[in-house]
């Protein structure tokens, strides 16, 4: 389960938050140094979110949603910071029709 994230509005906006400061996300003076946010937790909470998806949506992409949140994170964390956004903006456009 998701840390993070509660419901789809709160998915849309951490996609949002993850296209604004991925993949340096701000140190949070209100956290815990094990609870800042990485690349890896931002990819690990969009992953345990997608449960706030339509189940109908689900079912038809579930194996997609994996394959694409990878390759997202594989581009970010080769420094291709432009490919991995690009993925994160198709997808939340797929899901609530754009960004924020």
């Amino acid at each position: 389960m998701s840390e993070w994230i509660r419901s789809a509005q709160e998915l849309k906006e951490f996609m949002s938050y993850m296209l604004a400061y991925a993949p340096d996300f701000p140190w949070e003076d209100y956290l815990e140094d094990d609870q800042q946010m990485t690349l890896r937790r931002a990819f690990d909470e969009l992953a345990a979110a997608v449960v706030f998806l339509p189940e109908s949506m689900l079912e038809k992409t579930r194996t997609r949603i994996a394959e694409r949140l990878s390759a997202a994170h594989a581009a970010f964390e080769a420094g291709d910071v432009k490919s991995g956004c690009r993925i994160i903006q198709q997808l939340e456009t797929e899901w609530f029709g754009g960004p924020t």
